[in-house]
């Protein structure tokens, strides 16, 4: 199937949404056809300026990890070998300031969907923004459009280094890692995969786990179709000790993976 260039001349759809908090703007960067048969990636984001957005700021951060994403390679396998199928969107939602919210640093940023780091209290690096105005923003925006939206980011204009899953893989879009923080980030938003790295010594005592790519059966039996396969830069498919936080009794499938480090 032919697939357009990733990052086309922006097609304007025309939908404008107006609020006291924000409005946004709805631009089509990659159609490869209907929505349909296809999965429709958006884009929102947050601690963008009108000035940001103006001078491309915020476009030329969403098209550098599109062009990353389904780049030839093993790193952004397998969305190069399945890019013909996806249609990619971008929604310009306007913040009063640039940034993210940094808490025990006093620093707070007025921002559309308030993107704040220490999203659990504690963790630096965990960036998050309100789902609810998320939703809101893209919603409103999309209406009437078609798009379906199974595939979220919200791209923060910070530098600091942070991300996470969840309804949306939220990312630093000015930190130099942002390309693999999003790969990783969309493993858990879209295909809800599991962390795979370990540091809790454990063991771990708990049922077993929903997601697909961790398990507390040594056998790896939840893979078992793939056992012994030699995958190219990930080496033999079996269970390997240490997963979802913790570095005993829980079991992933590779000795490696985007789940477990980026890169």
């Amino acid at each position: 199937m032919g697939v357009p260039t990733l990052v086309t001349t922006a097609i304007t759809l025309g939908l404008c949404l107006v609020t006291a908090a924000a409005h946004a703007a709805v631009t089509s960067i990659v159609n490869s056809g209907p929505s349909s048969n296809r999965v429709d990636v958006v884009f929102l984001g947050d601690g963008y300026t009108s000035a940001d957005i103006a001078n491309g700021l915020y476009a030329n951060d969403v098209a550098s990890y599109v062009s990353y994403m389904f780049a030839p390679g093993l790193n952004q396998d397998p969305f190069h070998r399945y890019r013909g199928y996806f249609n990619v969107y971008q929604i310009d939602v306007v913040s009063n300031q640039s940034g993210a919210d940094v808490p025990p640093l006093n620093i707070f940023r007025d921002t559309a969907l308030d993107a704040s780091y220490y999203g659990d209290g504690t963790t630096e690096r965990l960036l998050t923004v309100d789902q609810n105005k998320a939703n809101s923003a893209a919603n409103a925006a999309l209406a009437g459009t078609g798009v379906t939206a199974e595939m979220r980011f919200v791209t923060v204009n910070d530098t600091r280094y942070g991300g996470s899953g969840g309804g949306y893989a939220v990312y630093a879009g000015g930190n130099a890692n942002s390309h693999e923080i999003a790969l990783h980030e969309i493993g858990h938003s879209f295909s809800s995969l599991a962390d795979e790295y370990g540091g809790d010594p454990g063991p771990y005592a708990g049922p077993e786990p929903s997601e697909v790519n961790v398990t507390a059966d040594p056998t790896g039996a939840k893979w078992s179709r793939w056992h012994g396969y030699d995958q190219t830069g990930i080496g033999v498919i079996g269970a390997y000790e240490g997963a979802q936080y913790f570095d005993n009794g829980l079991y992933r499938p590779s000795e490696n993976s985007k789940m477990r480090s980026l890169g």
